[in-house]
């Protein structure tokens, strides 16, 4: 019967039952996920790890190690297996055209192993695999080229200038995105490649990899006391080992020197011989090489008269054949006879042309004049005939005139006289007015028309004079053209025969002229005696020029045979000379290799050794340290819902228990023990408990993980799901500890209400006594209280027990929810933070060489067009550490300035300003001198690839929360390194309105600029990466949302059940819903307003321990809360209280007014 009645109970207050299974679901939950987050975190990257067999411990000589080392550490005791392996950094050329630094590692079969995210393994010697976080803009297929700057010994490391890129990778060694330092470039490595061990050039190995049979889970005890007991060993075994290889090096260097010095000395003799024979061999070259040239010099001076005597002969027989004429006297006569005749008849001809064109001249010139005269008076008649034309042209323009005026004059008669006919008799006056007029009109007009007639006559009589005159004037000229005509014909024809008689005398001269030339052209032709003597002459001199070639030809292969004996003779010696001077060269350098190798010898040290375990490994290392945060967050974050959930426990069985107080009673009044009626409520309360533990368990272990996880891979290249992990143990504790809270606190509630007897339990319990509030005594404020705002002032302040329970549930609610926002509000701003106020410069520069003067001022000339201001100085990756600490090194920035900053770095802690160190000191950013307890005037050490210091003491502590930094002077610098810093990078200020970008191009193409790198780019990477972190935010939002809800819906819920009575009776009353639902809620606005306020202290002490367990490498958030975050908290907090009243509006509808008013007893 009781197990019904327990079931019935759950029907009935399913709302209760489902708010303490949710409670405590959430509180487990959250608080097993967070613990197991940690665990399953771990597990991954340790399957991952062991997956690719990531090596324990790490040997390094720095004489090197060989192959009967590996096989010495193999034989070690403890260790599975050893790897011999080589690396080594190297610059490369990027496709921009810049350097940038590659981590080369070869390629182990069985240790450290990759995990290929695109492409392949090499299978060749020349082929590699990349970084994948490295392969932005890098693809499959691509080339890794060695730049120029890289030394000898780099080149020397490598069998190949250049590889070919077949896969991208993560790899064991770099599992989170930091790549270490290096002391080429600027000091840092951009990324890693892998490739065969035919890719590497080197007879030693730069290390050897342990790896342990068995290990223990990372950062466990055992696997820490397993690495301890290797690294003993191992650093025993490699001390011996670098002791023997310095013995071996140190006597193999000996034996070679003696050897060297040995072979030297005989070298010395050999050269000494080869120095007299060499000395003897050209004394005798030289005395036949002069011997034999005497006697070629005067069988070329006989040659040479012979020649000089033929090519005279020559000559002459050549001008001879040439000119006959000059040469030859007879011909030279003949041809002047026929010369001289020739030029008396041109002496003729010239002159009868002379005479002819004279006459020609004479005849053209009186011909010319005659035409001259009849082409004037021809002028004359024209220009007349014009002048006449013109005069009459005027004239009968004066007489049509005239003629016009007269027929006007005709016809205004005609008119007067029509006028006057049409006149009436009786206008006499007028008629002989008109016929006056009349009169008068036609005498003029008759006098006009006489006048007109006779001038019409007389030039009629005129234009046939003048024009008589013109024809007879024309008549003259064109007979005496005519006659003119007829002269000219005359002495054309005579000239014509003149011209002909000098031309057939021209052409006779010419035919006499052109057989002379004929002679003179060829006159071998014309006169063939000539032609034969000079044949014979040409015979002649035929056989001496073949006498003389015989000699010549015997003359020059004697010269050619005494060159090349000469030749051959010289080219032995000097191939001698040049053996010897070889020789010398290569003494010489054998004597400095020998003092080189001497000084070494004697400078040799004992090898450095290094035993290095997987927590020098930095993504190892940051990996233990990063995922303790949610352990770190997990210590506090369930305690609140652990607090919540027994709150929720005690409230709802309190209120259960007294709800069925009578009922009870009745069993106890039946004979049932108080163990049996107990035994309902443990029921009710343990499945409750015992439900969502299981839930709360499962799902939290799930998705807690899943969700963290996803943060974490964004800085570590684990490329595996996260582990499902169930703690069973964990779930025991979780499990024990809500059943003990919700159990605990039932049974605590039942035995004290059951410690009464049966008749005390029927009756209804006595209402709390009322008495007056504080409020209520001061009455000028009370007596302006409403009534129903009085009730719930009073109903809050009377049942304390509930007032401290919602204000606590409620307040831890507002806290996680400002908690959450805090998270938020401590993360977002950092990036302004930096890149406003700390950061100002826009771009930073990186060169390929060290600059000095001349290039600075070059940079600064060829950037002036953007560039406002330029910072140059040396920057440089750089370990970490102290004395003191056991932190693991921090990789950080090294800046040195040989000036102060300012204008580009902001310098501050808070609102002081921290002052540049001086020389010997060092500021460092307020993270690293958190994490390793620095404070100022302690000492710091800076450890670069090589294991150099620099050491330094802290002169200040500024603000900076992205990446690590220490500023230095370059004085420090100079005193701990023994040089001068170079000047590898620049920070640039642009001018206001420049395009970052194009700026940035712009500086790109200046001389030496590796690469520019805009801090806004900078400042959009970080921000993408923070706000993944955004999950955790809503983690939280979502858990403390869930549990204000829960709350709030569970304690409302019951309070609307407890005061049933009180609401039915303010129905009965005729209270409006309206008035009965602000008579219930208006408590629960009251207390949630109270609670808000109690809780943003709660949430700011929770949000200063969450934001100290969250460390995030190379990262600083300090701890803030904005404005916004204190409201939206609060507004979230009454939004749910809202959200809750208006769903339980609809019970307090359902209330019976009857079954509420009934009597119990």
């Amino acid at each position: 019967m009781l197990f019904k009645s327990v079931l019935r109970t759950i029907k009935k207050s399913f709302g209760r039952y489902l708010a303490i299974l949710a409670i405590i679901a959430l509180g487990v939950g959250f608080f097993s996920g967070l613990r197991v987050s940690e665990t399953a975190m771990i597990k991954t990257a340790d399957d991952y790890l062991n997956e690719l067999n990531l090596y324990d411990v790490r040997l390094i000589s720095t004489l090197g190690l060989t192959d009967e080392d590996v096989e010495a550490f193999s034989e070690l005791k403890g260790v599975d297996k050893a790897y011999g392996s080589v690396s080594a950094d190297f610059i490369y050329l990027t496709d921009s055209g810049s350097d940038s630094v590659l981590h080369a590692h070869m390629l182990l079969d069985g240790a450290n192993g990759v995990d290929v995210v695109s492409g392949r393994l090499p299978k060749s010697p020349n082929e590699c695999v990349l970084d994948n976080l490295h392969s932005a803009g890098s693809s499959v297929g691509d080339k890794i080229v060695l730049s120029e700057d890289n030394s000898q010994d780099t080149f020397d490391t490598f069998a190949y200038d250049e590889y070919t890129v077949v896969g991208l990778v993560n790899s064991s060694e770099y599992i989170n995105f930091e790549r270490g330092t290096t002391s080429l470039g600027s000091g840092s490595v951009s990324g890693y490649v892998y490739m065969l061990p035919e890719g590497f050039t080197t007879d030693y190995y730069t290390e050897i990899y342990l790896t342990l049979p068995q290990r223990g889970e990372i950062y466990s005890e055992e696997y820490e006391a397993q690495l301890v007991s290797l690294k003993t060993s191992a650093e025993t075994l490699l001390r011996e080992r670098a002791d023997m290889r310095y013995d071996k090096l140190l006597r193999d260097g000996e034996k070679e020197i003696a050897d060297a010095q040995a072979e030297l000395e005989d070298k010395s003799i050999e050269l000494a011989d080869a120095k007299l024979e060499l000395d003897d061999g050209w004394e005798t070259y030289r005395s036949e090489k002069s011997r034999i040239e005497s006697e070629l010099a005067d069988a070329k001076e006989e040659l040479d008269k012979a020649r000089a005597e033929l090519d005279d002969s020559w000559a002459k027989l050549k001008a001879a054949k040439a000119d006959p004429i000059g040469e030859i006297p007879e011909v030279a006569a003949e041809l002047e006879k026929y010369e001289s005749e020739l030029k008396k008849g041109w002496e003729d001809y010239e002159k009868g042309l002379a005479e002819y064109q004279e006459q020609k001249a004479k005849a053209e010139a009186e011909l010319a004049d005659n035409q001259a005269a009849l082409d004037k008076a021809q002028s004359d008649i024209n220009e007349a005939r014009q002048k006449y034309q013109k005069e009459r042209k005027s004239a009968d323009a004066q007489l049509e005139e005239s003629k016009r005026q007269l027929e006007a004059a005709k016809a205004q008669i005609e008119e007067m006289k029509a006028s006057i006919a049409a006149l009436p008799p009786s206008a006499y006056i007028q008629i002989q007015t008109g016929a006056a007029v009349l009169n008068a009109t036609e005498s003029g007009y008759n006098k006009g028309l006489a006048e007109y007639e006779a001038a019409y006559a007389a030039a009629q009589q005129k234009y046939a004079e003048t024009e008589a005159q013109l024809n007879a004037a024309q008549a003259e000229v064109d007979g005496s053209r005519i006659v003119l005509q007829t002269a000219r014909e005359d002495a054309k024809a005579k000239l014509a025969k003149a011209e002909s008689e000098l031309n057939e005398a021209r052409n006779t001269l010419e035919s006499s002229q052109k057989e002379i030339d004929k002679i003179k052209a060829d006159p071998m032709a014309e006169m063939p005696e000539i032609k034969a003597q000079l044949e014979d002459s040409e015979s002649e001199l035929a056989e001496a020029e073949k006498t003389y070639q015989e000699k010549l030809k015997e003359y020059n292969d004697g010269c050619t045979e005494a060159q090349e004996g000469f030749a051959d003779t010289e080219a032995e010696l000097s191939d001698a000379q040049a053996e010897y001077d070889d020789g010398v060269i290569k003494l010489s350098e054998a004597r400095s290799d020998i003092a080189e190798a001497v000084k070494e010898l004697a400078e040799l040290k004992k090898a450095s050794i290094y035993s290095l375990d997987r927590l020098t490994n930095i993504g190892y290392a940051s990996l233990e340290n990063d995922t303790s945060i949610v352990s770190g967050v997990a210590k506090v974050f369930p305690l609140f819902f652990f607090l919540v959930a027994a709150l929720v426990c005690i409230t709802t069985m309190t209120r259960m228990v007294s709800e069925k107080r009578t009922e009870n009673g009745v069993l106890k009044a039946m004979g049932y023990g108080d163990t049996a009626i107990i035994s309902q409520y443990l029921i009710y309360a343990g499945s409750a408990s015992a439900v969502g533990c299981i839930l709360g368990f499962l799902l939290g272990s799930r998705l807690m993980p899943m969700a963290l996880w996803q943060v974490y891979k964004i800085m570590y290249a684990i490329n595996r799901p996260v582990e499902f992990v169930l703690d069973w143990k964990l779930f025991a504790v979780c499990a024990g500890m809500y059943l003990l809270c919700s159990l605990g606190a039932t049974w605590l509630v039942c035995r004290r209400d059951l410690q009464e007897n049966a008749a005390s339990l029927i009756r209804p319990k006595s209402p709390a006594a009322g008495k007056r509030i504080l409020l209520e005594r001061i009455g000028f404020i009370w007596k302006h209280v409403k009534f129903l705002h009085k009730v719930s002032i009073r109903n809050i302040l009377r049942y304390k027990k509930r007032m401290v329970m919602m204000i606590i549930g409620i307040g831890g609610c507002t806290a996680l929810l400002l908690t959450g926002f805090g998270i938020r509000d401590s993360i977002q701003p950092i990036i302004d933070y930096q890149y406003d106020e700390i950061t100002v410069f826009d771009a930073e520069v990186s060169f390929i060489d060290d600059m000095n003067t001349d290039s600075m001022a070059r940079f600064e000339s060829e950037s002036a067009s953007v560039a406002e201001d330029v910072l140059f100085l040396h920057t440089q990756k750089l370990d970490f550490i102290t004395e003191d600490s056991d932190n693991a090194p921090a990789s950080v920035n090294l800046n040195v300035c040989t000036e102060s900053p300012d204008g580009f770095i902001d310098l501050h802690r808070g609102e002081e300003k921290v002052p540049f160190p001086q020389t010997g000191g060092a500021v460092i950013n307020y993270r690293l001198a958190n994490e390793f307890g620095v404070k100022v005037g302690d000492e710091i050490i800076l450890r670069d690839s090589n294991y150099n210091t620099i050491r330094a003491t802290v002169s200040g502590i500024f603000d900076n929360y992205i990446y690590d930094y220490v500023y230095i002077s370059a004085e420090t610098y100079a005193q701990a390194v023994g040089e001068d810093p170079a000047i590898n990078t620049a920070y640039v200020c642009f001018k206001d309105g420049e395009d970052e970008h194009s700026a940035a191009a712009l500086l790109l193409n200046c001389e030496n600029v590796a690469g520019a790198f805009i801090n806004n780019d900078m400042r959009t990477r970080v921000g993408s990466m923070l706000s993944s972190l955004d999950y955790i935010v809503l983690i939280v939002l979502v858990c403390a949302g869930a549990l204000a809800f829960i709350v709030l819906y569970n304690l409302t819920n019951i309070t609307i059940t407890e005061r049933s009575r009180e609401i039915a009776t303010l129905k009965v009353l005729g209270f409006y819903q309206k008035e009965q639902n602000a008579y219930v809620f208006r408590e629960n606005i009251i207390l949630t307003a109270i609670a808000a306020v109690a809780g943003i202290p709660m949430g700011i002490a929770l949000l200063n321990y969450v934001m100290v367990q969250i460390k995030i490498s190379s990262m600083y958030f300090g701890c803030r809360l904005n404005l916004a975050s204190y409201l939206i908290s609060i507004a979230i907090t009454f939004a749910f209280t809202v959200i809750v009243d208006l769903a339980l509006t609809v019970k307090t509808k359902r209330i019976n007014m009857a079954e509420a008013m009934k009597a119990i007893e």
